[in-house]
């Protein structure tokens, strides 16, 4: 690993946002033998294979947070439509409630 204050070789920072593209593909793209590749491309670049291995956990880590609060989001959207229509429904049988009790009183009267 990098010596504290020591400038991090650039082929290291490459090496990092390849990682992070790599994680960030989706779909199933990042494997075992994904992984087992970029290690092998990380070793070559002399990057330390517990620093490759920390990379790994933090941008994994922010991925999932960020995959968690997407889906939070979702649930409460979903939550806030059901509400809505339940809003609508009430607000019609409301409103034919109130059709019926009127137009029920002004029958007799006309």
């Amino acid at each position: 690993e990098a010596a504290l204050g020591a400038p991090v070789p650039q082929l290291w920072l490459v090496a990092r946002e390849l990682l992070a593209v790599s994680l960030g593909a989706g779909g199933g793209a990042f494997d075992a033998r994904s992984r087992t590749a970029l290690f092998d491309l990380f070793t070559q670049l002399s990057v330390p294979p517990r620093l490759a291995a920390r990379w790994e956990a933090e941008i994994g880590g922010a991925l999932f947070e960020a995959l968690e609060a997407s889906s939070i989001v979702a649930r409460q959207n979903e939550s806030q439509k059901g509400w809505n229509r339940g809003k609508v429904a009430l607000a019609a049988a409301g409103g034919g409630l109130l059709l019926a009790v009127t137009g029920g009183l002004a029958a007799p009267a006309v």
